[in-house]
């Protein structure tokens, strides 16, 4: 069955959205219910049962289910068919292959395995081939998701442990200090994201037009508004890039790394909008549906600077010190001794 019609328990009182018919026959309005599937109706002025036909004769019971059309979202229409025939968008009792039908008598059953339409009458069962079946409008041509409220008030942001975003690392085996200016740098993928609590249907073109919360350490803000085509919820892709610069002084022979952190908040920020749908004939259906909008910040950046380690196994300034005037006097005792050689 359609998730918008449900079959509700009877709680004592007529529950909003009931669907009914007016008998203008008993000039009383009767509501469809059913007992165990088989279709029949409730009325006022016969007290709270639901009377249905069964196996040539009326029964009635208090314990009974009726039929609901939530919100009024779905659009209802009777049509003409006989001898156990029903179109294919025949609303069924509940999934057993018997529907619901009505003549100008009232309300009843249609079972197409006996080819005949059932009506539960002062005690009787009756049969007729002739009937009426309560259908759904399904030439739906298009929905929208438009007007979305924003609830504030609701708004709920989880913050994260703090995570590395990036590092650069800076080894300096010269044999002086070296100052360098660091700069960080971290391209992420942040997805904006909307659902609803309501299933559509894939095979209906679906959108929604939203403005997009831009929510800051300090203020939220939004953009205008923008159309995105609904495939199970909606999203919206940004590159956001974060920057930090840092200058460190690197000693000799020694390795430094920078590290740049940032704190990761969850946004949850519920809203609610008008799902409308709309209809091939110009007709259209509004309702109210609560919806949650996400997305993933990162906060507080941070810049680290870890402490410098020596590298290992690097040559000491000394030894190569030592190394170079070594050189430098060797190749000053070479031209000695050319300068000698050619005296």
């Amino acid at each position: 069955m359609n998730k918008n019609l449900k079959w509700v328990s009877w709680n004592g009182s007529i529950p909003s959205g009931a669907v009914s018919i007016y008998n203008a026959y008993r000039k009383r309005r009767d509501y469809i219910c059913h007992f165990q599937c088989s279709v029949g109706f409730y009325t006022k002025s016969q007290g709270p049962s639901c009377f249905y036909p069964y196996d040539g004769k009326e029964f009635y019971n208090s314990i009974f289910k009726i039929l609901i059309n939530e919100d009024n979202f779905e659009i209802l229409e009777w049509k003409a068919d006989s001898w156990g025939y029903v179109p294919f968008n025949a609303v069924d009792s509940c999934g057993t292959g018997t529907y619901i039908g009505k003549n100008k008598y009232g309300l009843g059953k249609i079972v197409p395995n006996f080819k005949s339409f059932f009506l539960p009458y002062d005690g009787k069962e009756y049969f007729y081939k002739s009937y009426e079946v309560l259908t759904i409008n399904l030439n739906i041509i298009q929905q929208t998701l438009n007007n979305i409220q924003y609830k504030l008030n609701e708004l709920n942001m989880t913050m994260q442990p703090p995570e590395m975003l990036t590092k650069s690392t800076v080894i300096n085996k010269d044999c002086r200090p070296v100052k360098k200016t660091i700069n960080l740098s971290k391209a992420t993928t942040v997805q904006k994201t909307w659902s609803v609590g309501h299933t559509f249907s894939s095979e209906i073109a679906t959108t929604i037009t939203a403005s997009v919360p831009m929510i800051g350490e300090a203020a939220i803000g939004f953009s205008t508004e923008i159309s995105m085509d609904w495939n199970k919820g909606a999203s919206k892709e940004e590159i956001k890039t974060y920057q930090q610069s840092v200058e460190i002084e690197v000693p000799p022979n020694y390795v430094c790394e920078t590290f740049m952190e940032g704190v990761q908040v969850l946004t949850d920020l519920p809203f609610v909008a008008d799902l409308t749908k709309h209809y091939q004939d110009g007709q259209k259906r509004k309702i109210t549906v609560r919806g949650k909008y996400k997305d993933v910040q990162i906060n507080e950046l941070t810049t680290l600077v870890k402490r410098c380690q020596l590298i290992v196994n690097a040559e000491s300034c000394l030894t190569a010190a030592l190394q170079v005037n070594q050189s430098n006097s060797s190749l000053v005792q070479k031209d000695e001794d050319y300068k000698y050689r050619f005296q």
